[in-house]
């Protein structure tokens, strides 16, 4: 990754911290994410362009509209996945949480995965890579593994040909998440 990529992940994520910044945030090992508005930036750390958006969720589930004239029609559907507290240095503690949009009134969906910490007070972004076909595959608090779907030339939306495996490493110097690792998995082992 350049230097000028990485400035712009940097900015990118001071501004998700920023508009996270609105919900009150005590302690990240007590906040509700399945009853709150997860903020979700245009950009992350896959590259891809899907928002910005703000996740609404109770109970774990949520929608969204694609028409601004209904905006309650639900084009989309929102679920919490995945909810982990990890502790990835001495002075940290985040959570890691995996929501999936569904598109219901088309095909595909995409999945995100994120961490959040509370800091001075406010819900603040760590990471977020969103992408569809995106799994996240292990965790632990100083390690995110995740496989990343990879749709070739003439591939259907149900079924990639490859995928590549990354890893990214807690650094706690900057308080965030760094790709460590990119492996392309093989043609005949990729999954979705």
């Amino acid at each position: 990754m350049s230097r000028i990529s990485r400035r712009l992940a940097q900015i990118l994520l001071g501004l998700i911290s920023m508009a996270a910044g609105a919900q009150t945030c005590t302690s990240i090992r007590q906040f509700d994410f399945r009853n709150s508005q997860i903020p979700i930036a245009a950009r992350d750390a896959s590259g891809a362009s899907s928002g910005p958006e703000l996740f609404r969720l109770e109970n774990g589930e949520g929608f969204i509209s694609d028409d601004p004239d209904d905006p309650q029609s639900h084009d989309w559907g929102l679920s919490l996945l995945a909810d982990r507290l990890e502790h990835p240095d001495p002075s940290t503690w985040i959570r890691v949480i995996v929501v999936e949009k569904d598109h219901l009134t088309g095909s595909g969906d995409w999945r995100y995965v994120l961490a959040f910490a509370c800091e001075r007070g406010s819900l603040t972004s760590l990471f977020q890579f969103g992408e569809p076909g995106v799994v996240l595959d292990y965790v632990t608090g100083q390690t995110l593994e995740l496989t990343q779907a990879i749709w070739g030339e003439g591939d259907a939306q149900c079924c990639p040909t490859r995928s590549r495996n990354l890893t990214y490493k807690w650094n706690p110097q900057r308080h965030r998440y760094d790709l460590s690792r990119s492996k392309p998995v093989p043609h005949s082992t990729a999954q979705h």
